[in-house]
């Protein structure tokens, strides 16, 4: 046991000396501005090395067998390097899993849900792991996720639900959607567009007219943020989008 800790410590060490050894300070200097890290924005503290996301995918790669003790060791962190490597380690650890890692790594992602905390970290993990999971789950949790303080896990809530929509089924992003309406924040509802307008107009039409007409606006105030936010989510993520056409 002791020698598979110090196996551990050494491998994140490496990764960390990578992380490190990549650094591009133009590029972190634009992503600390781009991310909105500044006092009193959403980002607030989020500190950037300036990898591209390429970059972090192929050491995700590289070290896709690092153990959870070293993975909860990067969400800690506050580079956000670290976290998002450790969300593609997770989301690669979970698609290559059996039922009980599977089952393990979903409660694991949930514990540690609040270091999940920008909207490229949601985008690029929440789908493959929550939404994957929740296929054979009740749904419960999206909607506790939903009405939650924190404006991460609610992101959560309607971007798990795009796995969900992949596999034909609209109701839950529906439900989710209305909750998060509630909130009248536009952090919280920027996702209802691309995540819940489009993709379910097109599984079903007609759907997206029995929502409350406040979402209809919503819809119509962010047609041109869908698209580009969505893609940007898609690029960043580093685990390529989602097709809901499969």
């Amino acid at each position: 046991m002791a020698r598979k800790t110090d196996e551990a410590q050494v491998s994140l060490a490496a990764l960390k000396r990578e992380l490190a050894e990549a650094e591009d300070p133009h590029r972190a200097f634009i992503s600390q501005s781009f991310f909105k890290t500044g006092k009193g924005e959403y980002g607030e503290g989020d500190v950037f090395l300036g990898l591209t996301v390429p970059a972090q995918r192929k050491l995700a790669k590289m070290y896709r067998t690092l153990p959870l003790a070293a993975i909860q060791s990067l969400l800690k962190s506050k580079i956000h390097g670290h976290r998002l490597v450790a969300l593609l380690i997770l989301v690669d650890q979970y698609t290559r899993g059996d039922a009980n890692t599977k089952d393990g790594l979903f409660a694991f992602y949930l514990v540690n849900a609040k270091r999940v905390n920008n909207w490229d970290l949601v985008d690029s993990s929440a789908p493959y792991i929550v939404g994957a999971h929740l296929l054979t789950c009740s749904r419960k949790l999206l909607r506790d996720l939903a009405k939650s303080d924190n404006l991460w896990e609610r992101r959560i809530a309607i971007v798990s639900t795009l796995w969900l929509i992949r596999a034909g089924e609209l109701d839950e992003t529906f439900t989710v959607s209305k909750l998060l309406l509630k909130t009248n924040t536009i952090s919280s509802t920027k996702p209802l567009a691309g995540c819940c307008a489009r993709p379910a107009r097109n599984r079903r039409t007609g759907c997206v007219d029995s929502l409350p007409s406040t979402t209809v606006g919503c819809r119509a105030r962010h047609s041109a943020t869908r698209s580009n936010a969505f893609r940007r989510a898609s690029a960043s993520s580093g685990c390529g989008a989602l097709s809901l056409t499969d």
